[in-house]
């Protein structure tokens, strides 16, 4: 069969170079100059540059020379470039689109770091097994196993997704109020530095409007949807959070990072839409086996804020069996089972709540709920 695959190909590029006619015409060509800095502006000798076709999967790649600039010669299409050199945390680009007979530019401001960490959306399916083994703690070959179909689920439409995200991209600015600028990812990162300023001095708004400025200068980075997401999160805009965290994991292939998918679902439990929810804590707990007690009761919250009070109290049950580090489980825990006429057993939990969180001050709105809890159960008891 190889064979015969080789002959048929050979006959087929022999009639084309015999026969003009039949030969594939040239196709247009635009170029993209690259130029790479360090974070002070200083010129990156001997960068690695290299554009992918999205789509094809078409390689070009070009090294930066004494003055930070390469210049890639590149068929018509949309692409994404990535930047690597001695001593920087690689950076990258994605959805620049070459048109023919053009020339564009791209600034990389490289950062201090390891080279050879892999970006999200180089990750494969045996990377993110790899990572799951670790976090089990169990290397034996079930795990593994288990770790590799996980990865394989979360990974199965890479290309597919991570296309469509490119190709919606314009749309989900448009609905974001996001202008596309493409100044490149060094402008971005000025951005998300003064969003993160922002942030830090609870300015969430400004934080913002930054973030927007961000993507709009480079939409290709999921940690600026993400944390953009989050963003809207806090001021309970869960529909635009939705949107910020399905980009996010699109730009990773369809995987991503565990909290990704955790907020993609808190997101969607605050519009009620549960099934989908639960699916997302699924895919963080794939991700991020070591958190699950966490993820449990984040969507345990999730129904307990609208109410359903029989769905969110195993939920909680199990995020305790699951070790989560979060005390006040067991005052959402005891709520829940008070609310479904559990009191023996709520009032175990509020117990056990005011053991694990009497004394921190961040829990103290709830340690003064709980001791009025109990004192009311206690005298219904009687």
């Amino acid at each position: 069969m190889k064979t015969s695959i080789t002959l048929a190909f050979t006959i087929v590029a022999l009639c084309a170079a015999l026969h003009p006619a039949y030969a594939e015409e040239p196709k247009a060509h635009g170029v993209i100059a690259v130029s790479v800095t360090d974070r002070n502006g200083v010129a990156v000798k001997d960068a690695s540059v290299k554009a992918v076709r999205i789509g094809d999967n078409r390689l070009t790649e070009g090294k930066s020379g004494a003055d930070g600039a390469c210049k890639l010669d590149l068929e018509i299409g949309t692409y994404c470039f990535t930047v690597r050199a001695p001593s920087f945390a690689p950076d990258f680009t994605g959805g620049v689109n070459v048109h023919a007979k053009s020339e564009s530019n791209i600034v990389f401001m490289l950062n201090p770091g390891d080279p050879n960490t892999k970006l999200p959306f180089e990750k494969t399916p045996a990377d993110r097994a790899a990572e799951l083994a670790k976090t089990q703690q169990k290397l034996n070959d079930q795990a593994t196993e288990e770790a590799r179909k996980a990865a394989e689920a979360l990974n199965a439409d890479y290309a597919k997704s991570l296309q469509a995200t490119y190709e919606g991209l314009d749309a989900t600015c448009k609905a974001l109020g996001i202008e596309r600028k493409g100044g490149g990812p060094a402008k971005r990162n000025a951005a998300v530095r003064a969003a993160l300023d922002l942030a830090g001095k609870q300015k969430y708004e400004e934080a913002l409007d930054k973030y927007r400025e961000a993507v709009g200068e480079d939409a290709s980075d999921p940690l600026s949807w993400f944390n953009m997401g989050v963003l809207f999160g806090a001021l309970r805009q869960a529909k635009n959070s939705e949107l910020c965290y399905r980009t996010a994991i699109g730009l990773c292939g369809g995987g991503g990072e565990a909290d990704y998918h955790a907020y993609l679902g808190q997101a969607l439990g605050a519009q009620g839409r549960f099934a989908d929810a639960e699916k997302e804590y699924k895919s963080a707990i794939a991700l991020e086996p070591k958190n699950e007690g966490q993820y449990l009761y984040e969507l345990g919250c999730a129904y307990h804020a609208m109410q359903m009070f029989d769905k969110s109290a195993p939920l909680f049950a199990k995020a305790i069996d699951k070790h989560c580090d979060e005390v006040a489980v067991y005052f959402a825990y005891g709520n829940a089972l008070e609310m479904t006429g559990k009191k023996e057993d709520a009032a175990k939990a509020y117990e056990t709540f005011l053991k694990f969180g009497a004394d921190d001050p961040s829990l103290q709105q709830y340690v003064q709920k709980a001791k009025a809890k109990l004192e009311a159960l206690g005298a219904k008891a009687k």
